[in-house]
């Protein structure tokens, strides 16, 4: 099902760009169930497409950009987010995140009940390029899931309730040269509303994934910044 949906997506950014297209994929109901409808100029593909697209519910499409410091050119992913009113890998309704690869071949996929925000990030000294999200699985809080594209594949590399909010930032600490670290992944801990103190939980990268190392007051860092700004 997945893969097949890939060159709809194609033949919209084609559209964008006012460039001929000449066919996509329609996708039936059952997974299985494939058509192919050509189209004969510009305004009836940007036609056709976008009722395929609302047929199909997709929801979001995002470029991955995971090209390595290293390599000459842009390699990218298509991340295709599609909703679903049932769907044989989980209960109830929700939404489906699908990653291709530039071959048009499904790498991952996952579901979730709903995606919030979702950017990308580039790979920083050893770590490699990052596809950020903010999910839900049908709780009360939203969970920050961060994966990985390194050599075809993509991997999970943080998946943890993100509470009050989180930071992804550089490390500054005295001990380290900050262009030569990794970045850090800070989550508060509990929403705003709970009682009881907040406390910061710090994740650093450690072979591909991003491993918690320890936890702070949050108050006692602020309180810290308002000394120093009051100087």
């Amino acid at each position: 099902m997945r893969s097949k949906l890939f060159p709809v997506i194609i033949v919209l950014m084609i559209v964008m760009v006012s460039t001929v297209a000449s066919s996509y994929v329609q996708k039936r109901k059952s997974y299985n169930r494939l058509s192919v409808v050509s189209a004969q100029d510009n305004r009836d593909t940007s036609k056709a497409v976008s009722e395929r697209l609302k047929y199909d519910r997709v929801v979001s499409v995002h470029t991955w950009n995971v090209t390595a410091e290293d390599e000459v050119g842009d390699h990218n992913l298509l991340c295709v987010i599609q909703a679903f009113e049932s769907h044989p890998n989980y209960e109830g309704r929700g939404v489906e995140l699908s990653v291709f690869d530039e071959s048009k071949e499904l790498i991952y996929e996952d579901e979730f009940t709903s995606v919030g925000e979702i950017r990308s990030m580039g790979g920083r000294y050893d770590s490699p390029p990052q596809l950020i999200l903010e999910v839900n699985y049908g709780g009360n809080a939203d969970v920050l899931q961060i994966l990985g594209y390194r050599n075809g594949k993509v991997t999970e590399m943080l998946n943890e309730m993100i509470g009050s909010g989180y930071e992804i930032r550089p490390q500054f600490r005295s001990s380290v040269t900050p262009a030569k670290e990794n970045l850090q992944v800070v989550l508060i801990s509990a929403g705003l509303a709970s009682p009881g103190e907040k406390f910061a939980s710090v994740y650093r990268y450690q072979n591909g994934k991003y491993v918690y190392v320890g936890k702070y007051s949050q108050k006692k860092a602020d309180d810290f910044i308002e000394r120093s700004l009051s100087k």
